[in-house]
């Protein structure tokens, strides 16, 4: 487990009636041992740049081969700011996202590439879809990068 939202049942006669609101968010041992590992644990320029860059040699390539889906600018979402947010859309205060995209099985909800593939309706309700639409709103006007559909950054 990366990380986890915990809601709290509204019960009304015995019935559910959705979430009352949200009790926590839960961080698992790996994703901070995961996050212990970046030298800084929210997106700043340094960590833009640096995604930049790596993307054109080998690293990147070794990176690829552990995990086809994978693209470069899902490692920015792995960050402490990206999984905060991502965690917060399940919050029925923020509108309830989901991990879960119909019948598909439940990793194809996260990344880029997946939310490329998914319908309007299904990324309007799909967390990792909110928090990329908020990354790369960020990207372009703090950072002056944009996020092509393949995953790549590019200088503006």
């Amino acid at each position: 487990m990366y990380a986890m939202t915990h809601n709290e049942p509204n019960f009304q006669n015995g019935q559910t009636l959705g979430y009352a609101r949200s009790k926590l968010i839960q961080f698992g041992p790996t994703f901070l041992q995961d996050l212990n590992n970046y030298p800084t644990k929210i997106v700043t320029q340094n960590t833009v740049d640096e995604v930049f860059r790596k993307t054109s040699g080998d690293l990147w390539k070794k990176i690829k081969s552990l995990n086809k889906d994978v693209v470069p600018f899902d490692t920015l979402l792995e960050r402490l700011d990206g999984v905060l947010l991502h965690e917060m859309t399940h919050a029925w205060q923020m509108g309830s996202s989901l991990d879960v995209r119909g019948a598909s099985p439940a990793m194809a909800s996260f990344g880029l590439k997946n939310c490329i593939d998914m319908t309007a309706n299904e990324a309007a309700m799909n967390a990792d879809c909110l928090v990329i639409l908020a990354v790369a709103v960020e990207m372009i006007n703090n950072f002056r990068y944009t996020v092509g559909k393949d995953g790549f950054l590019k200088r503006i």
